[in-house]
């Protein structure tokens, strides 16, 4: 390799650390919220996505019916929209009963129930 090959990979190397370190610095300091989703929300007509997620457990979630979900959690919880770049298989893997955590800008509105933007979601666990 000579000097500019070398400069080139040491930079190259040195940037993708950079970027490494700064994507964990990111997913570690961002508020999260962790929760059930009570609800999955798509809006064909704007492609918008968003899910109701409450706090609890799956087994309060599962085998009940919307009405009875609505009924109890009516003012509970918070709505959190989707972001349009993350992935639909990601979107289309996310059901009611599922436990998530939700990476969110900090800032919830404060009503019944709250909304808030969600920059990223995980599933804690998939049930089948």
């Amino acid at each position: 390799m000579n000097k500019k090959q070398m400069r080139l990979f040491i930079l190259l190397t040195t940037s993708l650390v950079i970027l490494l370190f700064a994507a964990f610095l990111v997913f570690t300091v961002i508020p999260t919220h962790k929760g059930v989703i009570v609800e999955v929300l798509h809006n064909e007509e704007t492609g918008q996505s968003s899910i109701w997620v409450v706090e609890g457990i799956s087994a309060d979630i599962n085998n009940k019916s919307k009405e009875e979900l609505a009924e109890r959690y009516k003012y509970q919880g918070i709505i959190f929209k989707l972001p349009s770049y993350l992935p639909d298989r990601v979107k289309k893997d996310l059901f009611a009963g599922q436990e998530v955590k939700i990476y969110i800008n900090g800032t919830i509105q404060e009503s019944g129930p709250g909304g808030g933007k969600a920059y990223w979601v995980t599933a804690d666990h998939k049930e089948e």
